[in-house]
């Protein structure tokens, strides 16, 4: 697991984000290869 994914993942458990921001960023990581597919979908559905 990537450092990326795992500080993204603490965000969203803390519930310290916008949610409009973190939708935009885990789009943009992904786009990148910054984080996996399946790393994507198990974010987005913490949301």
């Amino acid at each position: 697991m990537n450092n990326l994914y795992l500080s993204c993942k603490s965000l969203i458990i803390s519930k310290n984000y916008d949610l409009e921001d973190m939708n935009k960023k885990l789009d943009m990581y992904l786009k990148k290869n910054k984080i996996t597919k399946i790393q994507y979908d198990e974010l987005k559905n913490m949301l």
